[in-house]
């Protein structure tokens, strides 16, 4: 061998090296994000979702991706997750669609319409096997996000006064986020919003009369059955209240395979987190019925004749926002077609 294939060799030989031991130190980088949320650590969603999800991620890619958890405000408030995430302030987010109504046409969909459905499980074929969770992921990539729900579940209230007619509902002041605001203020209640880590005093105090923050299982770790002893079993709306949105640039940083695993465990996680919430539901409602003195009620008839007219309204304003909210609506309206008893 002459001297300049001997160095061509030994060129080729240290490059082939360089390239070895570059794919080693890729493989065994760790990747830690700052990810934040709109919920308190007292919220079992913490728990049961974002520190779940923390530890999948984990397991899966053997420590090379890390969450690192802050709860609500410790970095942004709830309306700033959007934007933060968005510039790529942090990478990840567990939001409402609740405030991202002003960005994606579809997030009052994604966050649930009133009367849409009747059971979780209808809620979840809609999202993932119709296809609904692919179109606001088309809208959130617009923004350079990718988004996943969370899980889907029952948004319930919960009132310090017992609801015995239009006329009692008719003036309650409600906490209420996202398209239920606008959906209750038309039934005739005085519906606004303010963060949930507030409303446990508004409640105390009687600035709220009634709140709607998810059902059972959040109500009670965040104490509002001590302040609100009325439990509305009838949900006003079953929906993904919570998603993940991540910077997808964020997302191109990490490895393939990384990549592919996180985006797999959003998938199983969605589907694991929903039937484990359903479980975690009836296990709290029990657990409620016994040690506290909370009383299930329902709407009574004139609050529901009221409450089913203007769900029709809103199906109308959500549909015409858009060319995406209106595919989602009809798709919406064929599916409840499909399994209408009439």
């Amino acid at each position: 061998m002459n001297v300049l294939k001997i160095i061509a060799h030994g060129a080729i030989s240290a490059t082939l090296l360089t390239a070895s031991i570059s794919q080693v130190l890729a493989e065994d980088e760790q990747y830690v994000w700052r990810v934040t949320t709109h919920l308190p650590m007292a919220s079992p969603t913490w728990e049961h979702s974002l520190v779940k999800l923390k530890n999948t991620l984990e397991e899966r890619t053997g420590g090379r991706l890390v969450l690192d958890l802050y709860p609500a405000d410790s970095l942004f408030g709830a309306t700033e997750l959007f934007n933060a995430v968005r510039r790529g302030v942090i990478p990840m987010a567990l939001t409402s669609p609740a405030y991202l109504t002003d960005q994606l046409e579809t997030a009052g969909i994604a966050f649930g319409l009133p009367g849409a459905f009747d059971e979780v499980w209808q809620a979840a074929h809609y999202f993932k096997n119709l296809g609904f969770e692919e179109i606001i992921r088309e809208e959130a990539a617009g923004y350079g996000l990718y988004y996943a729900s969370d899980k889907v579940y029952p948004y319930e209230m919960f009132s310090r006064v017992e609801i015995d007619s239009l006329e009692t509902f008719e003036g309650m002041r409600i906490r209420v986020a996202g398209v239920p605001q606008t959906f209750l203020t038309n039934v005739g209640a005085a519906a606004s919003f303010i963060p949930g880590t507030e409303l446990y005093q508004a409640l105390a105090t009687g600035t709220f009369d009634a709140g709607v923050w998810g059902a059972v299982q959040e109500a009670s770790n965040m104490g509002f059955y001590e302040v609100a002893s009325y439990r509305v079993q009838d949900p006003i709306l079953i929906g993904a209240l919570e998603a993940y949105i991540i910077n997808e640039d964020a997302i191109a940083r990490l490895p393939g395979d990384i990549q592919d695993i996180l985006k797999d465990t959003l998938e199983d996680h969605f589907w694991s987190t929903t039937i484990d919430h359903m479980y975690r539901e009836a296990v709290a409602l029990r657990k409620i019925e016994s040690s506290q003195d909370i009383t299930s009620i329902s709407f009574p008839d004139d609050v529901r004749e009221k409450m089913e007219i203007e769900a029709n309204n809103i199906w109308e304003l959500e549909g015409n926002k858009g060319d995406s909210a209106s595919a989602a609506i009809e798709m919406l309206r064929s599916f409840r077609d499909d399994i209408s008893k009439h």
